[in-house]
């Protein structure tokens, strides 16, 4: 399923899985909405580790899709090539910019509803 949603005062598409235990966003489009790694003193580590890949940590400013608001906060940010080939054709096949996994998800208690 695909998200609108907007990073930072920019439009951004998301792939919305339920499956993934955590969001990314594709570093090289990170830039764009304003988002950068942090730095190694952040309270969020400079890296996160998924799936036995390293990835580097971003801070977004501002995340809303429609009419919720989910703050502000870490998220993992990955490069293509270092990715599997099925993050990378989900992400390729629908052009999104990123996915929002289960740890946003849930934090928010988000309701699907698929009929």
């Amino acid at each position: 399923m695909l998200m609108e949603a907007v990073v930072n005062g920019h439009r951004a598409r998301f792939v919305v899985d339920t499956g993934a235990g955590y969001s990314i966003l594709d570093a090289g489009r990170a830039h764009s909405f304003g988002v950068s790694p942090v730095g190694a003193n952040s309270p969020y580590g400079e890296f996160a580790n998924l799936n036995g890949v390293r990835y580097r940590v971003g801070f977004l400013n501002s995340l809303r899709a429609g009419a919720m608001d989910f703050g502000s906060g870490p998220m993992a940010l990955f490069q293509p090539a270092d990715a599997d080939d099925g993050l990378n054709s989900r992400l390729n096949g629908e052009n999104a910019d990123g996915i929002i996994g289960a740890d946003i998800l849930t934090r928010y208690k988000a309701v699907i509803n698929c009929y």
